[in-house]
């Protein structure tokens, strides 16, 4: 590389912080962002206060004592 032709040309502006991102990927990034905050709130409704959803409580049954059972 000679002095002449330097990597750094004084007289064009330096490029937008945006330069190269398209349309389309701050859609997705912003259609990634909507899906997660949705997903956060469906799981917010779905699960009440008091509610044992989600954990291993939720999955037990209750047995009647081993006494009754024929």
């Amino acid at each position: 590389m000679s002095h002449a032709h330097g990597a750094f040309d004084a007289a064009e502006p330096p490029l937008p912080a945006t330069a190269g991102v398209t349309f389309g990927v701050k859609l997705l990034v912003l259609a990634g962002i909507l899906v997660s905050i949705m997903q956060g709130v469906f799981t917010f409704v779905a699960a009440p206060y008091g509610r044992v959803w989600p954990s291993e409580a939720s999955a037990k049954v209750e047995l009647p004592p081993a006494h009754l059972q024929p």
